[in-house]
């Protein structure tokens, strides 16, 4: 399984996810309230007739570059101060280490890899993620989003799995390659809700059955993939999901108690009235949106 198809990192994965269907519909109510309530700051903004003048485009930039997380100031450092933010600096890297190999952890027990290739496989996991990570927050500063902020993430990381190809070998590389996915999935399944569906349905997801359920989700995220290259459109996915859920509930029916699959059905349920509800809240965003531009 070639987890490069799925996508480099949770923000991705969750864009086109079996589970989350509703998450279309939330970008484009997102989209809109954001420049409704630019819109709305903007008439405020020029409405107002007392107080402090709102400044002006050098004073904002001022501001913004005064303020930097660096250094907090707009003078250059004195020698003995900047060796005590590299220092500091230091120490807040391995703080960030320790929290990507913690992210992995389970990961980095399954590969089972020897001790000379471990130390590697370790520096390698923590660039790749903070490739990733770096990758994100250039694309959102250049006004990237969506497919173009993808592809810059996925080019920021190849680099890095190449290296780590060469590292473990085509074998150990595979098996990378599928824990991954797995990985992913599963920390999909928490950031989307899933997982506390099942914990407030009384009987939370074993590390199996999470597992297994992820590998489900992988199935049905590489069949989207594969229709979205053969051109299908959105609307041709969103007839097709009825039919791949049910397919996942009757799958899922060999490892979740029933109880568990009612679970998994209302959190079905819940996302697809929830793509109604954001659909309809978006196209009335975007209404208020057309009227108060025009007065």
């Amino acid at each position: 399984m070639n987890t490069t198809r799925i996508a480099t990192g949770t923000a991705v994965v969750i864009s086109i996810l079996a589970i989350g269907t509703a998450l279309h519909e939330a970008g484009e109510a997102r989209h809109a309230t954001a420049a409704l309530n630019a819109l709305n700051r903007k008439i405020k903004g020029s409405s107002q007739s007392s107080g402090a003048a709102a400044p002006k485009p050098a004073e904002q930039q001022k501001v913004a570059r005064s303020s930097t997380p660096e250094t907090g100031v707009d003078a250059p450092l004195p020698p003995s101060l900047a060796a005590v933010g590299r220092e500091a600096k230091k120490y807040q890297d391995r703080i960030s280490r320790w929290n990507i190999l913690a992210r992995h952890a389970d990961l980095i027990a399954a590969m089972k890899l020897d001790p000379d290739k471990l130390a590697r496989f370790k520096d390698l996991l923590v660039a790749k993620d903070e490739a990733e990570s770096d990758a994100r927050a250039a694309a959102a500063v250049n006004g990237l989003e969506g497919s173009p902020a993808d592809l810059a993430v996925r080019q920021a990381v190849e680099a890095v799995r190449s290296e780590i190809s060469t590292l473990l070998g085509d074998a150990d590389y595979q098996r990378f390659d599928d824990l991954t996915g797995v990985e992913v999935m599963n920390q999909s399944m928490k950031e989307l809700g899933l997982a506390g569906a099942f914990v407030d349905a009384g009987e939370g997801l074993t590390p199996d059955q999470a597992n297994s359920l992820s590998q489900l989700f992988m199935q049905q995220q590489l069949a989207t993939n594969d229709r979205l290259t053969q051109g299908a459109s959105q609307a041709d996915l969103d007839a097709q999901l009825p039919a791949n859920r049910k397919l996942m509930l009757d799958q899922a029916a060999q490892f979740l108690s029933s109880n568990q699959l009612a679970a998994l059905q209302a959190y079905f349920d819940n996302d697809a009235a929830l793509g109604g509800a954001l659909k309809a809240w978006g196209t009335g965003l975007k209404a208020m949106r057309a009227s108060t531009e025009k007065n």
